[in-house]
């Protein structure tokens, strides 16, 4: 997922006072203008954002009303940056010929400003408003974490905040996912794509494969040569390439694809068929006793298991051990109570073959329909969609 987060990474890092001035040599001339209550003889800098930087174009100071008028050259639709300090910025989605006009509380600019004459600046705008509220309903529910634990019924309490929480990230979720879909031609849209929610991802290709892939084929139509219409291109091929592999055979286990009909012995040698696990999510876990990344892997499933099992998600663990001892005592000592099969085979097994597994630790996740939602997912991607299913 670290090649993926570079589809925008300077708009999560451009609050940074990092820059580097740069040279625009394009067609059309852009105008950012307006005015900022609170802040007279402020200094304003503008960045342009670009796929891995962002570089000053111009700076200028406030008059003693506030306002400040930019005037640039402009040959592409692009990103910019208009930042008095580190907490008050604004990101804008524009392009050539246009006239953005801003007006806002200087000393509080993310959650107070407006913008006209940039239809992407606006639609980034209201966008941000609406996660704005999230936000803030998500650090209230904090606040009353922090002050309820010394309680006695501080478990109860915990279990109804995350209830909330869930269904605030749910929300946001379902607010991203129409956003791109209405917006899916639009350059606007790879400044929501990748914007996290809190410390969670909201969309992943992972996650959301068909909506990445029409967003880039609508962006590469619309914005030929525009240089983060490529750049989103770019990385997407390489994610799907990585999901593809280098064996036919893990086209079988993509996203949409059904799960295969696995059976294994468990510990006492009684099958366990994956049928048994229709019409609740659960996890195609291939691990290893003697595999660190794969112990790791462990601790890490370990509380969201415990979290959501008791609402009807799963692990289907295939352990690829030749010893049964090695493997029963790391399950003991990782306190891992989810379903292990093994058929001793290794490497071998026909279950690691019908799921393309070349490397451990792997995990597929499989939705109630039966099909495959997410290939390799990681803990916390599996954590954020568990959050939405069961809210």
């Amino acid at each position: 997922m670290a090649a993926l987060r570079k589809f925008l990474p300077v708009v999560l890092v451009a609050i940074m006072a990092l820059g580097f001035s740069c040279n625009n040599m394009s067609r059309k001339s852009m105008v950012i203008q307006g005015q900022f209550t609170g802040v007279p003889g402020k200094r304003i800098v503008l960045y342009e954002l670009f796929p891995d930087s962002l570089c000053i174009l111009d700076s200028a100071a406030t008059g003693e009303d506030g306002e400040f008028r930019f005037r640039i050259k402009s040959g592409d639709a692009g990103f910019y940056l208009l930042k008095l300090d580190d907490r008050n910025f604004i990101t804008l989605s524009s392009g050539p010929g246009e006239t953005i006009k801003l007006s806002g509380d200087g000393n509080n600019l993310q959650h107070e400003y407006s913008v006209s004459g940039s239809a992407g600046s606006i639609l980034y705008h209201d966008f941000l408003m609406f996660t704005n509220r999230n936000q803030s309903k998500t650090d209230s529910l904090g606040e009353i974490f922090i002050t309820s634990r010394p309680k006695a019924d501080f478990g109860e309490i915990k279990e109804q905040l995350d209830s909330a929480y869930y269904g605030i990230f749910g929300e946001q979720q379902q607010r991203v996912r129409n956003f791109l879909e209405a917006n899916a031609g639009n350059l606007v849209s790879l400044l929501v794509i990748n914007r996290r929610f809190g410390p969670n991802e909201v969309v992943t290709p992972a996650t959301d494969l068909p909506l990445f892939i029409r967003i880039d084929s609508l962006l590469s139509a619309n914005y030929p040569g525009n240089k983060h219409a490529a750049s989103f291109h770019r990385t997407l091929e390489a994610y799907r390439a990585q999901v593809s592999g280098t064996s036919l055979r893990n086209k079988a286990m993509l996203p949409g694809s059904p799960e295969p009909d696995l059976g294994l012995p468990d510990a006492s040698g009684n099958i366990i068929r994956l049928t048994s696990l229709s019409g609740k999510p659960h996890l195609i876990y291939f691990w290893g006793s003697w595999n660190a990344p794969s112990r790791k892997m462990n601790a890490g499933l370990i509380p969201i298991y415990n979290e959501f099992r008791k609402k009807g998600f799963e692990i289907y663990a295939i352990a690829l051990d030749t010893q049964k001892e090695p493997w029963l005592k790391a399950c003991r000592l990782d306190k891992a109570t989810w379903i292990h099969v093994n058929d001793m085979k290794g490497l071998d097994s026909p279950a690691a073959r019908a799921c393309g597994i070349t490397g451990i630790p792997a995990a597929i996740l499989i939705g109630a329909d039966g099909l495959v939602k997410a290939r390799n997912i990681q803990p916390d991607e599996l954590k954020t969609w568990l959050m939405t299913f069961y809210k």
